[in-house]
Order: structure tokens, then C-alpha cells, then sequence
């Protein structure tokens, strides 16, 4: 994972039991599931079956799809240093468990300083007052929340901040005394880093996670793509000459591997039940032969994690990686039935022009009008473009059933409709139908609901291209009678009544039409 200000929190979903997509977005107030943009017909993966009563199920079971949100260590700086942090933290949480999500995966260790109290690292100074452990933890419990440990587990301060650290803890230890330091640590580009290639590396990173789990009972531990900080051979060239091995490259990834199975070991050696992810980047090459991090060997016969989270941030448009061939690479590298895919995807990007993505440098920015397309409905009424022009302004609310934040808020979708003057429409397009579940059985649900408005079950042409970029269900984009989208879309669940009524008032303001009543 990379981190920095737009590190905001991750959205994942389970679609079948060895495969999970996980999803990137904005300031973790977006809420509801990630959509595989792959048209189902050619998606490698099949999907589970649904069942009428499967949509009614409010908390996921321990198989069905997974939301979460990634929370690092910047949020949690904020949260810890609110004027209640345990209100805060609260909050926080109830908000996005409110929104759908049941798993959350916290930044607990980001530069070798620890948000709870260890004998490994120093602590972190935020977490002075409050363990994060113990501020975040309770609140999962009593939420139904899944709740993961995030450390990197190399990566350190810098020298005058590691200066500066005080408090007795195995790793001030080892910088105090400067044998100590050269035989442990490693300096590069003004920051130290634990030594991969040093076998004390593996012994104090197997310790500080037994401690983690012992002490706390996390749900995971993870860790994410910080493993070599650079390729130059001066980095470790004394650690290499005494090795007596003859390749570097490989020498440096076989450090990094015997750590993930150190690591692994630790994680189920302390709780078999607990689950080990990591996040390397989206590109294998760049993985390989920059960090060092060969994560074909950490998957197939001697599995050294339980989750694989590629950062896949690139769009379908992408000039030198685009999304889908980048998906199908990894989809395809063999790996052991007890290993899931994770995607991560950089939902963070939407809106934004991509600079390093070539000639696909604005598809974040782009959301097709609905100008030419042919559609069927639930009951197999065609629907066109034409069509929109029997309302001034037409919602479309993007959902499946999977998704249980759209199913939730079906029943309100359907009550809000009942109070829409004769020139404003809410129709659905339910994106699972004729995949995982009937059309029949979603009619039958939206029947329950109140629902009595236009569903489509399928589409093309430009509706095809609004389903190759979507990212996120719920999704309602807002359509004139000529077929072009007229307001910002409304990504995720929330407050139907005040979102869709600002957004409606929005669209008729931009059309120069004044809204009908009654």
C-alpha cells in the first residue's frame, strides 16, 4: 500500500471464497461495495448464488462479501489526539459500520513506533495517553467489526528522530549502542531501516508480532510494501560479501521470503485462527526487481501468507498497465487453495487526472452521458435513450445484491420515490441480474420494498462503458431528457431523502427548469 495524503482507508468485497477485491476511496465517508468493472460474461470468476431470503441478511456471514476500510496512521494520529479520543474513535467507527463496513485495518506500527506499549519498539508519542489497541479494539467488539493490526514491519525513523525517542524498548536499545546499530539497523537516503538481511531482523519482527497477538487478540496482522528501500548494491554491500552468495538480486529476495514465512509462522504460532496479509504493489516486475519481494514463491507450495492484497491503482485506460491485463496476471499466478486475492484499488484517484497513466491521464475524470445504448428491463421491456425524455431529470441508482448497503437502503429508496413530483424519476439497474440471481427473485425483493419504478437487467454501448468504470454500489448518477448526466453522481449509501433531493435541485438548477409539485 502507498501512504501519503491521499492514503485514505480501503473498501474490500468477498465474490467467492478464494477471491476478494478490495477498494481504495476517499476519506472513508464513500460506503458501499466495490464492483468489478469486468463484464460478467468474461469475469474468470464465478458468482456465488443468491437466494431471495440472502437478501435480507443485514450482518455478513463468516463466507459472504466483506466491506472494509484501511485506517492509517495519519487518521489515527487525529483520532487519538481529539479532545475525547475515545468519543472520537467511536464515532468514527459507528459511522462506518453504519455505512456497511465490518472490518477495519489499523495502523498500529507505521515507523517503528508502536500505538500501544511493547518491549520491542519505543512508543508512539500520540499513544502516550491511549493505547490504540485498547481505544480501537472495545469498539470493534461491540460493533461486529473484524479488526486487523497494520505494521510496516522495516521501515524506521529518521536519525534525529530516533534521537530524540526515549523509554526502554529492544529496538532504542539496539540504536543506542552503535555496535548494536551497524550489526541491526540499516541507513539509507536519511532514514534507517531494520536490516533484512540480518537474522535479527526475522527474531525481533517474529517477537514484536507474538507480543502483538498475545497481549491484544487482533483478527489479523498485515503488512504492506515497504521491504527494500532501493536497488543500489551500496545499500548492503557488506552484508552481500559476507553471505558468500553470487547474486545479489537473489540473495536479497530470499532474505525478504524467509522473512514473510518468519513472520507467518509468528502470526499462527501465537493464534492459528489469525489471518496475515500483505499488500505488495499491483506491478510483479516492479515487486521482483525493485523490492525484492519474489511473491510468486510466497504462494504456491509453502504459502508464507493468508491474504496476497495487490495495488492494483490503475485504470482500464492506463497506458502502460491497464487495470484488467494487470487483474488477469494476477488472477492467473498459481497459488495454494489456502492463499485469497486481494485487489486494492485506488478509488482515491477518482475525479483526479492520473500523470503517470499516458494517454489514460483522464479516465478517473470521465463518466459517459447516456446517449446511445439499448437496455433491457427486469420483465424484458427494451429502454433507450429516447425513454429518458418522459421526465425532466432521471435518477439511476447502481446497486446489486450482493451489496449490502444497497439492499438496506432499498426500502427508503422505495418511500422517497412516493413524494417525487411528475418530473423527477428514480429508476435501479441492478447489475447481478441474470448473473447470481434472477430476475424474478430481485423483482419479488422490490416488490416487498415498495419499489415500483424501472429496473434494468442489462445494457450496452454507452451503458456498458458506465459499467466498466463504475467503482463503487450504491452509485446514482443523475440524467437530463437528452440522456447527459446533469448532476455530481452520489457514490455510496446514506440519507436518501436529503442527498437525492440536493442532487435534484442541483440538476433542474443547471437545466433552467423549475421543480413541479404536485
Amino acid at each position: 500500500m502507498i501512504e501519503g495524503q491521499n492514503r485514505k482507508g480501503v473498501f474490500l468485497m468477498s465474490i467467492q471464497s478464494r477471491v476478494i477485491l478490495l477498494l481504495l476511496p476517499v476519506c472513508l465517508l464513500l460506503t458501499g461495495c466495490y464492483h468489478d468493472p469486468e463484464p460478467p460474461q468474461n469475469a474468470p470468476v464465478q458468482m456465488q448464488e443468491q437466494t431471495l431470503e440472502q437478501l435480507h441478511l443485514s450482518p455478513p456471514e463468516p463466507d459472504s462479501p466483506v466491506i472494509a476500510a484501511w485506517i492509517p496512521y495519519f487518521t489515527v494520529d487525529a483520532l487519538l489526539t481529539a479532545s475525547d479520543p475515545k468519543a472520537a474513535v467511536t464515532a468514527y467507527l459507528t459511522g462506518l459500520r453504519n455505512l456497511g463496513v465490518n472490518t477495519v485495518f489499523v495502523h498500529v506500527c507505521a515507523f517503528g513506533e508502536s500505538g500501544y506499549p511493547s518491549a520491542y519498539y519505543p512508543l508512539l508519542p500520540t499513544a502516550a495517553k491511549q493505547n490504540v489497541m485498547e481505544l480501537f479494539q472495545p469498539v470493534c467488539r461491540e460493533l461486529g467489526m473484524s479488526f486487523h493490526a497494520w505494521l510496516n514491519p522495516l521501515r524506521l525513523q529518521t536519525e534525529a528522530y530516533m534521537d530524540a525517542q526515549s523509554g526502554d524498548s529492544a529496538l532504542r536499545a539496539w540504536y543506542q549502542d552503535p555496535e548494536a546499530r551497524a550489526a541491526h539497523l540499516s541507513k539509507w537516503d536519511g532514514r534507517y531501516y531494520l536490516n533484512p538481511a540480518a537474522d535479527s531482523t526475522c527474531e525481533f519482527l517474529t517477537g514484536a508480532i507474538t507480543e502483538l497477538i498475545s497481549q491484544y487478540h487482533p483478527d489479523g496482522v498485515h503488512i504492506d510494501d515497504y521491504f527494500y528501500p532501493t536497488a543500489e548494491t551500496a545499500f548492503d554491500a557488506q552484508d552481500f560479501a559476507v553471505s558468500g552468495a553470487s547474486d545479489l538480486s537473489e540473495w536479497r529476495r530470499g532474505n525478504i521470503t524467509e522473512l514473510m514465512h518468519q513472520m507467518n509462522s509468528a502470526v499462527h504460532s501465537a493464534d492459528p485462527d489469525a489471518v496475515f496479509s500483505v499488500s505488495p504493489q499491483g506491478n510483479l516486475r516492479e515487486n521482483r526487481e525493485a523490492l525484492y519481494a519474489d511473491v510468486p514463491a510466497w504462494l504456491t507450495e509453502n504459502p508464507c501468507c493468508d491474504w496476497i492484497i495487490p495495488q492494483i491503482y490503475f485504470g482500464y485506460e492506463h497506458e502502460s498497465a491497464p487495470f484488467a491485463e494487470i487483474l488477469r496476471m494476477w488472477q492467473t499466478l498459481p497459488r495454494s487453495e489456502t492463499v485469497r486475492l486481494i485487489v486494492g484499488l485506488a478509488a482515491y484517484k477518482s475525479g483526479q487526472p492520473d500523470p503517470y497513466a499516458g494517454a489514460g491521464a483522464s479516465e478517473w475524470c470521465a463518466v459517459p452521458d447516456l446517449l446511445s445504448f439499448e437496455a433491457k428491463t427486469l420483465d424484458g421491456i427494451s429502454f433507450a435513450p429516447e425513454d429518458f425524455a418522459d421526465a425532466d431529470v432521471t435518477a439511476i441508482n447502481i446497486w446489486s445484491t450482493t451489496c449490502g448497503p444497497c439492499v438496506r437502503e432499498m426500502p427508503e429508496l422505495a418511500e422517497y420515490v412516493k413524494t417525487l413530483p411528475e418530473n423527477l424519476r428514480i429508476m435501479t439497474w441492478c447489475l447481478d441480474a441474470d448473473v447470481s440471481t434472477s430476475s424474478a427473485d430481485i423483482a419479488q425483493y422490490l416488490t416487498e420494498c415498495g419499489f415500483t419504478g424501472i429496473t434494468l437487467a442489462s445494457g450496452s454501448g454507452d451503458l456498458e462503458k458506465l459499467y466498466n468504470q463504475l467503482m463503487y454500489t450504491p452509485t446514482t448518477i443523475f440524467i437530463d431528457a437528452e440522456g447527459r448526466q446533469v448532476a455530481e453522481p452520489l457514490i455510496g449509501a446514506g440519507s436518501i431523502e436529503e442527498r437525492y433531493s440536493a442532487q435534484f435541485e442541483a440538476a433542474l438548477d443547471s437545466l433552467g427548469i423549475a421543480q413541479k409539485t404536485e
